[in-house]
Parts: structure tokens; sequence; C-alpha cells
């Protein structure tokens, strides 16, 4: 069982990881932080660059804290099963 969970954590994990590195690095066909950039100017969002490098940082903060802590962030305002209740 706990080597199931682990392929399923391993896999599930490389695909945010890997949607990032297309959108930081370039990778698996992506088009890099240049084009991160020019879609965020494209709609509106500009400073294009600073804003797809603070995304970026965000991201890998969020990474970083979920990994030390065991936990995912929390997002106020976002419990559904409470929602569900009123």
């Amino acid at each position: 069982m706990d080597i199931g969970l682990l392929i399923l954590r391993v896999a599930l994990g490389a695909l945010p990881a890997a949607h990032g590195a297309q959108k930081l690095f370039g990778w698996f066909g992506g088009h890099g932080l240049a084009g991160t950039a020019g879609f965020f100017d494209s709609v509106g969002y500009r400073p294009g660059r600073r804003l797809a490098a603070a995304t970026a940082a965000w991201g890998w903060r969020q990474h970083v804290r979920q990994h030390e802590t065991g936990t995912a962030p929390q997002r106020s305002g976002t419990d559904l099963t409470h929602a569900a209740t009123r």
C-alpha cells in the first residue's frame, strides 16, 4: 500500500513540476520565462517579466513550505464543506 501511494504522489507531483518547468525554463516544449512574460503582458499584467518571475518564486516557496511542513498551504475562504452547510 505504501509503495502504491508513493508512486501516485510522485506521478501527481511530476505534473505541476513539468508545467512549471515549461513556464519558467522552456523545458518540455514550453516558451520559458520570456514567453510567459509575453503572455502576461498580452493580457494586461504589466510588467510581465517581473510578474512572471514573482509567480515562479511564489510557486517555489509554496512547494518548499509544503515539503517542510508536510501540509498543503491553506486558502482562506475556500472551505467548500462549510459553504455547503450555510
